[in-house]
């Protein structure tokens, strides 16, 4: 890439050319170069590291068998999410999490079009619950993380409202309870959960694309690289 020629050093990800103007592997590599990177200088303890490293190392088979496992809850989501009855979708997440939701509503907007919005779990009360009538889409990321009892406090709340939940989560708790579409990931090591919860968010965007006759691969106005001074 252009950036890359004009550092001095870089940290490559060797994870192959990202046809698509959206990223998704690209987007993936990054997140675990940038684990790594802070694993490097990190005081966390030793043991610790090697747990994350351990389920690190375990990821790629488990991001397999997770593709595998995919039932019809994907393209199920992209189907009520083009009903013309449908609302914009609401990406709710917590700590790391809320970042993945960012990840989930950019992905959205950029490859089906539809505005959407990525809100922290704990500013649900402080104004966008207000935007939650029934049946709104929400798409709710609850990794088994300290989050996972405040993330289920959130879902909560929407559900009350009549919001139509749509719940990735590893854990097989109470909150699954919860989702009126169920979407599992694998539960590995905490810090690792927006590695294995960003599939299924980019999975619904290409089905919605799709569902929508959108180039998915090309989105309209992006481009890879910024030729403009």
């Amino acid at each position: 890439s252009t950036i890359s020629r004009f550092t001095g050093n870089g940290a490559y990800l060797h994870a192959g050319a990202e046809f698509a103007v959206a990223s998704t592997k690209a987007f993936t590599n990054m997140v675990a170069v940038g684990l790594i990177l802070a694993l490097s200088i990190s005081e966390i303890s030793q043991i610790e590291k090697e747990k994350i490293i351990r389920d690190l190392r375990k990821l790629p088979n488990a991001i397999s068998r997770e593709l595998l496992n995919y039932d019809d809850s994907l393209s199920e989501t992209a189907k009520i999410l083009n009903s013309e009855k449908s609302e914009p979708p609401i990406f709710i997440g917590r700590g790391l999490s809320s970042h993945v939701a960012k990840e989930g509503a950019l992905k959205m907007m950029e490859i089906s079009y539809i505005p959407c919005l990525a809100i922290p779990g704990g500013e649900l009360k402080h104004g966008p619950i207000a935007l939650i009538s029934d049946g709104s889409p929400v798409i709710a990321i609850a990794p088994s993380d300290e989050k996972l009892t405040l993330m289920e406090s959130s879902i909560r709340e929407c559900k009350s409202r009549g919001a139509k939940i749509i719940l990735i989560t590893d854990s097989e708790g109470p909150i699954s309870t919860l989702a009126d579409i169920l979407i599992p990931v694998p539960t590995l090591h905490p810090v690792l959960s927006p590695l294995t919860c960003a599939l299924p968010l980019q999975l619904i965007s290409y089905y919605l694309g799709i569902e929508r006759g959108v180039n998915v691969d090309r989105p309209r106005n992006l481009a890879k690289s910024v030729t403009v001074v």
